[in-house]
């Protein structure tokens, strides 16, 4: 089978994925794109804009059901797109509303929503006992374990040296993220940190170590 065949299957398999999905017919909009066909390049340009693959952000619709009944009747798929727009890109609210063309109070309200509603996802689906999926019954190296930084908005008017990450060279906040070196899913999230008197092994020592059993290990950065 030649790559030109391989490339056309995946297309297609992709544009199957897509068909009926309105996170994909909303991002399009938004990017001033036809949502047929599907190429590679929009499906790049989607996921550089909103942080994640359509089928992922339809998924996040679904999973927020509940929250989103909470919300304003007016509530569509754009507005979770903002939010990953938000988290993807972490823009000021001005900018953010003048990028989707709505007032900041709109932006404000619908990201600050969704966001705490993704976020609320995580005490049922970040399970620590996931890390045994796939693993060999005697496996002594379960999880992978890595300090990540993400990036805050500095107040320039008071400047805070515990902020400051070397991972960023700039502010931010640190969380401790473990993988399931088997299964691939993230079993367990600790944060946030302030990421300059925080180191990695700090945080480890402080939780995530009493987890393990004395049998078990986990893979760090050397």
């Amino acid at each position: 089978m030649t790559s030109e065949s391989e490339s056309s299957n995946q297309i297609n398999a992709r544009i199957n994925d897509l068909d009926g999905n309105d996170c994909w017919i909303a991002g399009m909009e938004h990017l001033n794109k036809k949502p047929t066909p599907v190429t590679e390049y929009k499906l790049i340009s989607f996921v550089s804009t909103f942080g994640a693959p359509p089928s992922v952000c339809l998924t996040l619709w679904n999973l927020t059901e509940t929250a989103r009944t909470g919300m304003r009747r007016s509530t569509r798929h754009i507005h979770l797109l903002m939010a990953l727009f938000l988290m993807k890109n972490y823009s000021r609210s001005r900018a953010g509303a003048g990028a989707f063309g709505i007032h900041a109070d709109t932006w404000s309200y619908y990201t600050s929503n969704f966001v705490q509603a993704i976020s609320a996802l995580s005490v049922t689906m970040i399970c620590w006992v996931d890390r045994f999926i796939g693993a060999p019954t005697h496996c002594e190296y379960l999880v992978t374990v890595d300090g990540t930084d993400f990036h805050r908005q500095e107040d320039f008017s008071k400047r805070d040296p515990r902020l400051f990450s070397h991972k960023l060279n700039g502010p931010g906040y640190r969380y401790e993220i473990a993988v399931g070196v088997f299964s691939g899913e993230i079993v367990s999230v600790n944060g946030p940190f302030l990421a300059g008197i925080n180191p990695d092994v700090k945080i480890f020592r402080a939780n995530l170590k009493g987890k393990l059993l004395w049998v078990r290990f986990v893979i760090g950065p050397i």
